[in-house]
């Protein structure tokens, strides 16, 4: 859970959490987002005709992992504001990532306490997949 606004200062680092993916949850996403029409997020034949050494984890499945990270972080779903994300890189379905974030910001608006964060996923080599910014709104 957040910690309250009062304790939090720009420059902050927030909790980083490891996942770890794999083909039956990328398969799972896939069906529940009706996503079957890019066989290559599935297909290792599609894939490798692309350009890719295999199939990959699609880019709403990374941005739903940053999604669930700021969830849990914040302990409700309605504090997300904004979230933006830029894919850089691809994944394979069995890997570990590394999500984790910075306050960059922190200020009022009338009642809302806010803070613009500067969020990541990174690879098991330590090389970014995914970058992000976010605007959450705390409670306290």
């Amino acid at each position: 859970m957040a910690p309250g606004y009062d304790t939090i200062e720009e420059g902050d680092d927030l909790p980083s959490v490891v996942r770890r993916t794999s083909r039956l949850s990328t398969l799972k996403f896939i069906a529940a987002s009706w996503m079957w029409e890019e066989d290559f997020f599935y297909d290792q034949e599609a894939a490798v005709a692309t350009g890719l050494p295999g199939p990959i984890l699609p880019g709403p499945y990374k941005f739903a992992l940053l999604q669930q990270y700021l969830v849990h972080w914040l302990g409700r779903v309605h504090g997300i504001h904004r979230l933006q994300v830029s894919h850089r890189r691809p994944d394979p379905h069995e890997s570990t990532l590394t999500l984790g974030g910075t306050v960059t910001r922190k200020y009022r608006d009338g009642d809302a306490r806010l803070l613009d964060l500067e969020l990541f996923i990174d690879q098991e080599s330590g090389e970014r997949c995914v970058r992000a910014s976010a605007t959450v709104e705390l409670d306290t």
